[in-house]
């Protein structure tokens, strides 16, 4: 397990935690993407524990299937577009977990593509 510290960044672009009120999306297809992404995050060694629960980082082609599984759902569609000192990112909100997220530009501007989702669970 690393630090929260480390994962703060991306998770500081979630809403404040607010994501936790929400209900969790349960659809199939969904929990199947949703367990893919906490294997990957274990097998990684991208696991976070913080102080109310755990954050979970998946990447790549595991986290690019959940974003476009969002995007294909269309429920809760609240894509938004956060720039922060690592880049630029587009975040799609994973119902009452977290978000996934594609980088879309790198911090001097310049366009680059990698995927990312940040799951939290709660203890």
């Amino acid at each position: 397990m690393k630090s929260a510290g480390a994962l703060a960044v991306v998770i500081g672009l979630m809403a404040g935690g607010g994501a936790r009120a929400q209900t969790t999306d349960v659809a199939p297809q969904m929990l199947t993407r949703y367990a893919w992404c906490l294997e990957q995050a274990r097998q990684d060694d991208a696991v976070y524990p913080g102080q109310t629960g755990v954050g979970y980082r998946c990447v790549g082609d595991t986290a690019a299937s959940y974003f476009n599984e969002l995007e294909r759902r269309g429920r809760d569609q609240k894509e938004i577009l956060v720039h922060n000192e690592i880049g630029a990112f587009l975040l799609r909100p994973i119902t009452g977990v977290g978000n996934c997220w594609r980088q879309v530009e790198d911090e001097l501007g310049r366009p680059v593509s990698a995927f990312g989702c940040d799951v939290f669970v709660a203890y």
